[in-house]
Order: structure tokens, then sequence, then C-alpha cells
């Protein structure tokens, strides 16, 4: 078994910049590395035990002060084959984004924001080509729990959320905007919208959202695409707004 116990500072940090890299991309990395971890260190902990057959990770920890902290343990089989596999678990907590918030372009910064405060607790399975997910992101009373799952080899992916009370308005800026329970849907093949090998699947029900004084609850959306065509189904039912169709 090892057990690993340190701290990284800007300084290690910088000395981990390759050499070989022009020197206006070293420029810019070091000053990424400085806006993001800045003079705290980074503390690092971690125990594992076993081999490249198989290992598992009983514990890692990552914590930047004043940014976030991240957990996690699991184990890992055949890391260095093609049939690789292994399960994750994580939990991750932030404090402050006042440091993310600059790698935001300028135009997006305007209307978006990263709240503090965000946690995440969640799986990573993988096997082979498969890779997939399974989380739970909070802030406040709010929660958006997700799990999907791809093919890297196949290009088969699938996702499914359920949204509960979430506050956009906390990631957007002067938009009147409630929180927002809902349930979403994905599955298809491929990731060129144009090709003929590629298909798509997907479905939106929004239990509850408003926008400043209009109710936008009670909407149903599904739609699909194939060989490059793609058609919406909508069915609505609120005070707004009372009716079906489609769009292709």
């Amino acid at each position: 078994s090892v057990s690993l116990q340190g701290a990284l500072g800007n300084g290690d940090l910088v000395r981990a910049i390759p050499s070989f890299l022009p020197r206006q991309t070293a420029e810019t990395t070091l000053r990424l590395v400085d806006q993001l971890i800045g003079r705290d260190n980074t503390s690092l902990t971690a125990r594992l035990q076993g081999n490249l057959r198989q290992f598992t990770l009983q514990e890692a920890t990552i914590a930047i002060p004043g940014l976030l902290r991240l957990k996690t343990d699991g184990y890992v089989r055949h890391a260095d084959e093609a049939r690789r596999s292994g399960h994750l678990n994580f939990s991750l907590s932030s404090t402050s984004s006042a440091r993310l918030r600059p790698f935001l372009p300028a135009d997006i910064r305007q209307t978006v924001q990263i709240p503090d405060g965000l946690s995440a607790l969640g799986t990573i399975d993988f096997a082979s080509s498969i890779y997939g997910t399974h989380f739970t992101l909070s802030r406040g009373n709010g929660r958006l729990t997700a799990n999907a799952a791809i093919d890297l080899d196949t290009k088969k992916y699938r996702l499914g959320a359920d949204i509960v009370r979430f506050p956009l308005a906390h990631f957007v800026k002067n938009i009147p905007i409630s929180p927002l329970s809902a349930n979403l849907t994905a599955e298809g093949k491929g990731f060129d919208p144009a090709s003929l090998a590629s298909h798509l699947r997907a479905a939106a029900h929004i239990r509850q959202l408003q926008y400043d004084r209009y109710p936008l609850g009670g909407i149903q959306l599904s739609g699909k695409m194939y060989r490059g065509n793609a058609e919406v189904d909508f069915r609505a039912h609120n005070p707004m707004i009372s009716g079906m169709g489609r769009i292709t």
C-alpha cells in the first residue's frame, strides 16, 4: 500500500510546466495557474493499495483553499489495458467562484455567473470503451440529478436528468426566472447531425418554471432526428398556453 500527503504551491505548479512549450503558451499557463491557485497551497492526500492489474483507491483528497475540495475513492482493474474497468465515488464542494469568473468570456460574464457554494456527489463507472456517471448537483434547496453513459467505440449515448427547484436565477444576471423543476431524457448515436448514421431521440417535461409574470410549466416536448431530418412535438397546458402541435 502507498500513502501520500503533501502540498503544492504556485511555484511547484509553475516548475511542472514543460520547458518545450512555446513562450507564449508558457506565459499564458503561468497566468492561469496564478489566477486559479493564487498563493495558497493545494493539499493532496491519498491512500492506494494494489498494482496495475487491480488497485484500490481507499481515499484521495484535493483541496484548494477558497476554491474547492474534491474527495474520491474506488478501484481500477487492468489500468494499462484496453479492457480496463473501474468504479469511483466522488464528492465535490466549492466555496468561492471568484477565481473562476475571469475564465468566462467577457460577453458571457454580462449575463452568466458561477455561484458560490455548489456541491456534487456521484459515481463514475467504466468498462472498456463504455463510460457512465450518476451524480447530484445541489445548490441551496435545489438539485439536479443526472445519469449518463457513452460508448466511445459505437458512439452511442444516453442521458437522463431530474431537476427539482433548481435555482436558475443564481446562474444568470438580471433575468427574472424562477427555480426549475423538470425531467430531461436523450439517447442517440453519433455526434454529427448531418451524418446519415446519426440519430437522436429527446424529451423534456417542464413541470415548474416562470419567467417574470409568465408561467412556463406544464410543457412537454419530444423530438427526434434521423438521417439529417428533425421534428419536435409539443404539448402545453398552463394559464398562458394550451394546445399541441408539431414542428418539422
